[in-house]
């Protein structure tokens, strides 16, 4: 849609947590972990969160997009448009396809993050859907790239 509107040239935030290929633990860049009685789950931290991950600021369009925000313990890596595109052409966004990404399905269907949350009665369980957590915060990126450029299309609401 950018691109058909010409503003792909535009910088967007870029909120992730720097990816490092020799890190042993997956990287789930985009969102943080949060332990609440229900369990452990991915939440996207919006304008929250250590300062260190708004510390990049903006970045050009292909930057953004290509830049790899998701590392699992299988070696999978996933940029924006891979989690976008995955969800939305396979996932349920436009439709489900039968031949879901044997990569995507590890992160979204099986943990492949293998990040676990252990209650104190004993109970294990699985922090599970990075990737929709991921997607709110791409979304929370682009909205907020987009009121920079497009600020007569986002009227301040007072409180």
């Amino acid at each position: 849609m950018l691109g058909q509107l010409g503003r792909k040239n535009i910088y967007f935030y870029d909120t992730v947590t720097d990816y490092d290929p020799a890190n042993l633990v997956s990287t789930p860049g985009l969102v943080m972990m949060k332990y609440s009685p229900k369990g452990g789950e991915y939440e996207a931290p919006l304008d929250a969160g250590l300062p260190t991950r708004y510390a990049r600021g903006k970045v050009p369009f292909d930057m953004w997009w290509g830049r790899i925000v998701i590392a699992d313990k299988k070696g999978n890596t996933f940029n924006r448009r891979g989690l976008i595109l995955a969800v939305a052409n396979k996932d349920g966004g436009a439709h489900v396809d039968p031949g879901l990404d044997a990569a995507f399905a590890q992160l979204s269907r099986y943990s492949s993050l293998e990040w676990k949350f252990y209650s104190s009665n004993g109970i294990e369980k699985d922090f599970t859907n990075p990737e929709l957590s991921s997607i709110r915060q791409i979304t929370h990126e682009v909205l907020k790239s987009l009121r920079d450029e497009f600020r007569e299309l986002f009227p301040i609401i007072e409180k």
